[in-house]
């Protein structure tokens, strides 16, 4: 089933809520002078805008830099300007996107149901590298040290982050985000 997401202000964070296929911006419920980088002033809770993916969203948002990634069970990875919805650039996976994305230096890291991992640059979405786990990727991927992991059906997956190379693997299956202890 499609599904719908708006962005939402509550407080001054921006939140993205899963509502059938769409993805709608409000306007914060704050005055103009409190956040003065609202577009025409406007802070009455109005719709703004509205995007409608293909497929339900099960994952929560990145957003970065004015940028909004998301995935979608219509197998496309989306960037969208918060500032109007519109599409910077979208990219197709061989299956549904669940997995929540995570942006570090220009590069954006998400897995899908095809069981790959992907690293696409944020710029335009083009890929830098894909790793293929052999299972469904659910979980959000985690950055440190130069690796990144994320789990899924077939286990958790410590990966190069600049060549997508398997440093380990471990386990059977990993379905939340891994959490790291140092």
């Amino acid at each position: 089933m499609p599904a719908k997401l708006s962005l939402i202000d509550l407080d001054i964070t921006y939140r993205l809520i899963s509502i059938h296929d769409e993805l709608v911006e409000y306007a914060p419920r704050k005055t103009a002078a409190q956040l003065p980088e609202l577009r025409g002033g406007v802070a009455d809770g109005s719709e703004l805008w509205r995007y409608q993916t293909g497929g339900a969203i099960y994952s929560a948002p990145e957003i970065v830099d004015g940028v909004i990634y998301i995935g979608s069970l219509d197998h496309f990875i989306y960037a969208l300007r918060t500032q109007d919805g519109s599409v910077l650039w979208r990219y197709q996976t061989g299956d549904a996107v669940a997995s929540l994305p995570t942006v570090s230096d220009s590069v954006l890291y998400t897995g899908s149901s095809d069981g790959f991992v992907c690293a696409l640059r944020t710029q335009d979405g083009s890929v830098l590298w894909r790793y293929q786990t052999g299972g469904a990727i659910s979980s959000k991927a985690i950055l440190a040290d130069g690796i990144v992991y994320i789990g899924g059906s077939n286990g958790l997956f410590a990966l190069q982050a600049n060549n997508g190379s398997l440093a380990w693997k471990c386990g059977d299956a990993a379905f939340t985000t891994p959490t790291l202890a140092f």
